[in-house]
């Protein structure tokens, strides 16, 4: 089998269109914030159904400005699924406040919305779910419960721009949300982010926020505030992809059914299913197999990048502190961690790759598993 120089487990679609879209805006001389980010911005508006939209440096940024829009004060108490990734919570514990993990549903990786009222308490003011490798929460109960308890709720939707949730899409079902647009997400502006809201008040807020200040218009501050503006040049990277987005979130589909028709009969290999209410991008393609490391390892020795799942933030040295000693258990996101492992994504991947991967995941069950036994999520 000949061995390719490397397959990246997730490399983004960057070419003539957008350095056409990159020298118009150079050769307009703006390039810092201006036209072409507000163009952006009422795009973002549009595919996510929310009605304002603001453009920020970074998917962190958006969740740290959002979280302060809504008003978090420190140590008051946000519930977040124990499966993530550190911006999530980081954003919560550096205003002060102090992230609670639940427990996520073992068939979708996402937050399980049954387990939001055990970690209840008179400190909770809201609740952060993340829509997690290209799936969805379910929301509409997670919402329920959040207007039955007096809760905020914000969408970290870093890693699910065209995700739909029963005919809508996420990122605009909560108070805010907030989109990612890092080098390996669906699109990109290199890095860049995007909260999104139906709130004319919380969007003044963000929008005032991330320009020191000042209100549109002006250069008048009538509240503290930090620079996180997007630029032009970033918005033009992102209107050149946003052109590309259907198309690729079809390949990602494509590219995730490939995997599993091909890896169907590999009894140590499992998928989980997306949900009835989700129309799934699969950002990455996870797998769940007895000893990830040790798979990844042969992948690697092979030319073939791959990532593990998150780390439970239950295990994350720098949040032991913040969380305290607690009896509480996470055996799902603990399984999904200890079992799972996100295979090569990216939209370009081609389908000669993804046989080539899949031969030389078979190889390795061949040599090292005979018997092709598994456990599944369940």
């Amino acid at each position: 089998m000949k061995i390719p120089k490397h397959i990246s487990h997730f490399e983004p679609i960057v070419g003539k269109a957008e350095k056409i879209e990159l020298m118009r805006t150079i050769d307009s001389t703006w390039i810092s914030e201006g036209k072409r980010t507000r163009e952006f911005e009422k795009r973002i508006a549009k595919l996510s159904g929310a009605s304002y939209a603001i453009a920020v440096n970074n998917g962190t940024v958006g969740l740290l400005v959002s979280l302060i829009a809504l008003g978090i004060k420190p140590n008051q108490e946000v519930l977040v699924p124990d499966l993530t990734y550190l911006a999530t919570v980081s954003a919560i514990a550096f205003l002060g406040a102090k992230p609670v993990p639940v427990d996520i549903d073992p068939t979708t990786l996402q937050l399980d919305v049954n387990g939001l009222k055990r970690h209840l308490t008179k400190q909770t003011v809201g609740v952060l779910p993340v829509h997690l490798y290209g799936m969805c929460v379910d929301m509409d109960p997670l919402l329920e419960f959040a207007r039955e308890h007096h809760l905020w709720v914000l969408e970290d939707a870093a890693e699910a721009i065209g995700v739909g949730y029963k005919g809508r899409q996420v990122g605009a079902l909560g108070d805010l949300g907030v989109f990612s647009f890092y080098a390996n997400k669906l699109i990109t502006t290199g890095e860049g982010g995007c909260v999104v809201t139906n709130s004319k008040r919380l969007s003044e807020f963000v929008f005032r926020f991330i320009h020191g200040g000042r209100e549109r218009g002006s250069y008048w501050g009538t509240s503290l505030g930090l620079n996180f503006c997007f630029t032009d040049l970033q918005a033009a990277l992102g209107l050149s992809q946003l052109k590309r987005l259907r198309s690729q979130i079809r390949r990602r589909q494509h590219t995730d059914r490939l995997y599993r028709s091909l890896l169907s009969d590999i009894r140590a290999v499992h998928f989980l299913e997306a949900p009835s209410f989700c129309t799934p991008t699969y950002w990455f393609t996870n797998i769940f197999v007895p000893d990830p490391q040790k798979l990844s390892m042969h992948l690697r020795k092979h030319g073939i990048e791959t990532r593990r799942i998150f780390p439970p933030l239950h295990r994350q040295p720098f949040l032991k502190k913040a969380l305290g000693k607690t009896n509480k258990t996470y055996p799902h996101s603990n399984w999904a961690y200890f079992h799972g492992l996100s295979l090569p994504s990216g939209p370009g991947l081609a389908d000669a790759d993804v046989r080539y991967i899949c031969g030389v995941l078979r190889t390795f069950y061949r040599k090292f598993s005979p018997s092709g036994r598994g456990n599944s999520p369940r």
